[in-house]
């Protein structure tokens, strides 16, 4: 899978020149990746293996070094745990009945149903 990441929502208040430096949680940084700059705000990364991969930008205030990092948790090709609460399993229904459903997933953490 080919993502472009975007962090064009970072910014200044006195209008310094910005550095973006992305992690992309497989070993590659955009310094290591040819034809990529470490200023690029918009990078395009291709994922070809399937995993978590923890995507982490820090952005750097040219004129003071402070930086500032965040992060997401990206999942290729893995498909969520989905647990069904209701209907119970063996319910019997009747042609026109009305069977409320509900379930659960396990979040990206793998700790936490929603």
């Amino acid at each position: 899978v080919t993502i472009q990441f975007d962090a064009s929502d970072s910014y200044d208040p006195e209008d310094d020149p910005l550095t973006y430096h992305w992690d992309f949680g497989d070993g590659n940084s955009i310094e290591n990746i040819p034809n990529r700059e470490s200023s690029n705000r918009s990078p395009i990364m291709k994922f070809d293996q399937r995993g978590r991969y923890e995507i982490t930008l820090t952005v750097t205030d040219t004129a003071t070094g402070f930086t500032d990092t965040d992060f997401i948790i990206l999942q290729v090709g893995i498909l969520p745990e989905v647990r069904m609460i209701s209907p119970e399993e063996g319910k019997e229904f009747a042609v026109g009945d009305v069977i409320p459903l509900k379930g659960e997933i396990l979040n990206v953490d793998k700790n936490k149903y929603l």
